[in-house]
């Protein structure tokens, strides 16, 4: 994996959003790489400030899980 392929899926690994083996991939890369960790570092305190600014914006809101039966409807929702 090259550092530009890697720096591309950063924020999909970040929001654990990549399929299993391209994760790999790039925790493998992650593991080799001073320059692409900075990278996940820098894009991770980002995150965390974006995360801190929506607690703060919208402290009356809170997140729940999808219920089984949730999960079940937006899969039939979604055929």
């Amino acid at each position: 994996m090259t550092c530009n392929h890697c720096q591309e899926q950063l924020l999909h690994y970040l929001y654990d959003v990549l399929d299993d083996a391209e994760r790999a991939q790039v925790t493998r890369h992650l593991e080799e790489c001073p320059m692409c960790q900075a990278a996940r570092n820098g894009l991770r305190a980002q995150q965390e400030l974006l995360a801190e600014a929506a607690k703060e914006s919208f402290a009356a809101v809170s997140f729940q899980p999808p219920t089984e039966r949730q999960a079940d409807c937006s899969t039939i929702a979604a055929s």
